[in-house]
């Protein structure tokens, strides 16, 4: 067994415990980027990210945590999830490169895109 995955999932079970639903959706995140380059995809973290993200913003407006929840949406496949919280969050982002990252998000969706993909293709 991944060692480094299993050290991850239980940093992510402590911050569940402490209530840190921020910090344990972004543990869960890297165990499920953890998981993708160990091919073997475990969308059960992307899952509890989304989950842990979507508790954090019930009571925090944070516009980077809401576009990360975006990306996981997508790549979890719940397009229309997705697409809902892209659009109803382009109001309130003003920073230019965010509101790239947004947009890029929405052409994913558009096409059903799945896949991991980098912030740095938004440039491209």
């Amino acid at each position: 067994h991944d060692s480094v995955l299993l050290k991850i999932v239980l940093s992510a079970k402590i911050f569940e415990e402490l209530l840190d639903f921020k910090a344990a959706a972004n543990t869960y995140l890297l165990g499920y980027w953890h998981s993708i380059e160990s091919n073997a995809r475990n969308v059960e973290y992307l899952s509890k990210a989304i989950q842990y993200y979507s508790l954090y913003l019930e009571r925090n407006a944070d516009i980077d945590t809401a576009i990360a929840l975006i990306d996981c949406l997508r790549q979890a496949g719940n397009f229309d999830e997705a697409k809902e919280t892209a659009e109803s969050l382009i109001p309130y982002v003003n920073d230019l490169q965010l509101k790239k990252i947004v947009s890029y998000e929405l052409q994913l969706i558009q096409t059903r895109d799945d896949m991991p993909r980098l912030v740095s293709e938004v440039q491209s």
